[in-house]
Formats: C-alpha cells, structure tokens, sequence
C-alpha cells in the first residue's frame, strides 16, 4: 500500500534493495527481465493517470507509463476507480493485461504498443450497470458492491493459453470462479465456486487456498488435465 518496491536474492534470504516507487497502491508487478518490472499502481495514489508503468532496476526509477487507465462509460469514473485494480501476465515482450471490470485481455508490447485485444468468453461474470453513488448510505453500498463481478488474476499458460480468475462478493464473503480460454479467446471451461487460485508455477501447477482451510496460508496443489 506504500508503493516500496523490495528486491531480495534468489534465496530469499537478503534484502538487495529497497526503493520508493511513488505508486501507491501497487497492485501488481511482472517481471519481464533482469532490468525492467512491469508494475500496476497509481502514480501519488491519484484516481487519474496511466496504471501501467514500466520500472527501471538499475535506475531505479519509472522509464515509462501506458497511457491505459479505463474510466467505463459515460458516468462511471468513480466505480472504475474504486475497484481499479488489474492483474498481468508476460511472455518474452508481450504483456497481457486485464482490468477488474473488463472482459478483455488486452496485449502490448514492451513500451505500451498495444497489439490486440482478446474478448473473454464469460459465462457466469456480471457486468457492472450502476454507477458509485459516494453518499449512499451502508447498506446500499454493500449491495452496490454485491450486483457486480471483479476479475482478480491473469494467469498465462506454457501453451499459450489463459485462465482468468473473478469474483462475487456476498456480505464479506468472496465467491470465486475460474475460468480457461484459449489463446485466440475459445472458452475451455469455467468453473464456479471454486477455492481461490494463488499461484501458477512454471509447469503449469496451480497452487490453491486449501478448502475448508481457517486462513489463507494452507494449500492445495492442483494439475489441469486433459487436452490444453
């Protein structure tokens, strides 16, 4: 939430470096290589501005910022911020990016280019219709926050492929689902209600919050089988 970006070593065992990012919150980051991160976050914690920015290891500094920030339509800036988080994915110089709102997966390469824009075959996500009213009372809010879904995580595949994790909240219960689509945006399964997906090794594993589990530091590991 303070926007410090911390390097350790290999082992885990010792601080390399720790810098000031000025983004606040960070949301996410990808590596792509030895010397540039990709970091989702907001630039001096404002609403506006860019999301995406690209951040130098050996400067330690932003070498640059997408000019990507959804704002919905017409009417909607203030729900978009207020769940503005996003998740990424990269191979080699390709980013893949999916905003919390959004059934796109949008990709760039390296510097901001964008390249394509791959539709995600939901089944289950509901779009939010109902602007943020800041001065609705709790409980409308809460049910506010209840008629929508949120895309969470971005995971990328060794075959190309993609799993997209969302989410309905119930009181301050998370629901969520997963679902698997092909590179070109070919729904492969979709899956409700399963155990929140924390990780994906690189052989394609996929760690699990363990169900039944009292707190999040219990896991399950799981394989996709069949046919990619």
């Amino acid at each position: 939430m303070g926007g410090a970006l911390t390097r350790l070593d290999s082992e885990g065992a010792h601080v390399l470096s720790i810098a000031r990012t000025g983004l606040l919150p960070i949301y996410e980051l990808v590596v792509l290589d030895d010397s540039v991160v990709v970091i989702i976050g907001r630039k001096g914690g404002r609403m506006e501005g860019p999301l995406l920015h690209e951040w130098n290891l050996a400067t330690s500094r932003i070498s640059r910022s997408y000019d990507l920030a959804p704002q919905g339509p017409r009417g909607f800036s203030g729900a978009y911020a207020f769940t503005g988080f996003a998740d990424a994915a990269a191979r080699g110089d390709t980013i893949a990016v999916l905003f919390a709102l959004e059934d796109t997966v949008r990709l760039f390469v390296r510097g901001g280019r964008p390249i394509g824009a791959i539709p995600v075959p939901f089944r289950g996500f509901r779009p939010l219709t109902t602007p943020l009213d800041p001065a609705a009372p709790p409980d409308r809010f809460q049910a506010w926050i209840e008629s929508f879904s949120a895309a969470t995580d971005l995971y990328w595949l060794q075959d190309g492929s993609f799993l997209v994790q969302y989410f309905d909240q119930k009181r301050s219960d998370h629901l969520f689902s997963l679902l698997h689509m092909s590179r070109d945006g070919n729904p492969v399964w979709e899956v409700s209600h399963t155990p929140k997906l924390l990780a994906l090794t690189a052989q394609d594993s996929l760690v699990f919050v363990r169900p039944g589990a009292d707190a999040p530091n219990e896991w399950s590991i799981a394989t996709l089988a069949g046919p990619q």
